[in-house]
């Protein structure tokens, strides 16, 4: 009786420390959420909110990998709705014959947000297996942020997620375009290594980084990639729910 009576207590005890470290880590990562968007703005004043762009790579970024980040600056703006945000993506995803399809998508979406979205279709900007002429899509980039008067941008990073050479262009134009507008705050999206892929990992680097957008839940990663029915099947929603990108977004000031 004393040994079931000892392995039941520790299994209680062991229970009690797991909900206590993961609703700690929740309430923690909670507040992160609540720093996200003034960390991003640091600096700027307040009463005159700056313009914020994503620089997108094709329709559908903004949903495998920017869902956490979409969702915690649509909290902050229900505060403040002064907020402006713009998307500009690069190419309309020319394949299968389904752009057309990915243009209303990726808008529906932004209106589910209240971005404004503005999607190009230059020849040299298609989808594939190339690099982009840096100092082109650079100067696509300039035109746009000038346009919206944009003082912070939200991007990829160096290592743009997968390596995906279009992905990688679009993180080597907005890096030219730094350049050429030095005043321009740019915040990479962190590209998770071998171990951080898992959510967990991710979680847990996220505690000890800022700044960070966090959910706890696959929903909003799945509600956009489904809005997306031109590429959506069965296994989509498998890689969804072990990709950390579904769940932590972390960035790195350019």
């Amino acid at each position: 009786m004393p040994e079931k009576t000892t392995w039941g207590a520790s299994c209680a005890a062991i229970t009690v420390l797991i909900l206590l470290v993961y609703y700690g880590t929740r309430f923690w990562l909670n507040r992160r959420n609540l720093h996200f968007v003034p960390e991003l703005l640091d600096g700027y004043d307040i009463k005159n909110l700056p313009t914020v762009s994503f620089v997108f790579t094709h329709p559908n970024d903004e949903a495998y990998y920017f869902s956490p980040t979409l969702e915690i600056l649509k909290d902050f703006r229900k505060a403040r709705p002064d907020l402006d945000v713009h998307a500009l993506v690069l190419s309309k995803g020319r394949y299968s014959g389904e752009e057309d399809n990915r243009v209303l998508e990726i808008q529906s979406i932004c209106n589910k947000y209240n971005v404004q979205c503005t999607i190009l279709d230059e020849p040299d900007m298609q989808v594939g297996q190339k690099m982009w002429d840096k100092d082109n899509v650079s100067a696509l980039i300039q035109k746009f942020l000038n346009q919206n008067d944009s003082k912070v941008v939200i991007t990829f990073d160096k290592d743009a997620v997968d390596g995906e050479p279009n992905h990688v262009s679009t993180y080597n134009a907005v890096a030219e375009t730094k350049k050429q507008m030095p005043d321009l705050r740019i915040w990479t999206l962190r590209s998770y290594g071998f171990l951080t892929k898992f959510p967990l990992f991710a979680y847990l680097q996220a505690i000890f980084t800022s700044p960070i957008a966090c959910v706890h839940t696959i929903g909003p990663a799945y509600q956009n990639v489904k809005i997306h029915k031109s590429e959506w099947s069965w296994t989509t929603s498998f890689g969804l729910f072990f990709s950390s990108y579904s769940y932590v977004n972390i960035y790195s000031r350019m």
